[in-house]
């Protein structure tokens, strides 16, 4: 794969991690009750990873010679700020089960540069984890952690 499809690869992992609804909801804070702790939480660690391995990518771009592009939040995450937790927890599970798609096609897209290949990976299998937290507080099956 040439140098322009690489930095492209890595843009689109870029934008999906640093324009995410956890992310937005990092951004937007909404209001939310002393019983929604559970859900801020796992949004919160979801952004704080997604926000980690964007800056990877980030670095992964300039050491290709490109230009991170972020890009921007989808506009209809500025109508679902004022959601329940509940809502929000329900689409980001929506969502992160479609980014996992694209997170595999980005593997694959770089299987020519095993160092890239593997911190795609790396994204992979924290969204995998994510997702799994995800459907657990959807389902109410996580207690109280701390």
């Amino acid at each position: 794969m040439n140098r322009a499809n690489v930095i492209d690869v890595l843009n689109r992992l870029l934008t999906l991690l640093y324009r995410s609804l956890p992310m937005y909801f990092q951004g937007a804070r909404p209001w939310t009750s002393p019983e929604s702790r559970q859900s801020v939480d796992v949004l919160t660690r979801v952004a704080d990873d997604q926000r980690m391995y964007a800056q990877r990518i980030a670095k992964a771009i300039l050491d290709e010679g490109g230009r991170p592009a972020a890009g921007q939040f989808p506009i209809e995450f500025t109508g679902i700020h004022d959601c329940s937790l509940d809502f929000l927890v329900r689409r980001a599970a929506e969502d992160q089960r479609r980014d996992l798609e694209v997170i595999r096609q980005c593997v694959a897209a770089l299987a020519d540069r095993p160092r890239l290949q593997a911190l795609a990976e790396e994204i992979l299998g924290n969204a995998l984890g994510h997702l799994e937290t995800l459907e657990e507080v959807q389902a109410g099956v996580m207690k109280d952690e701390r």
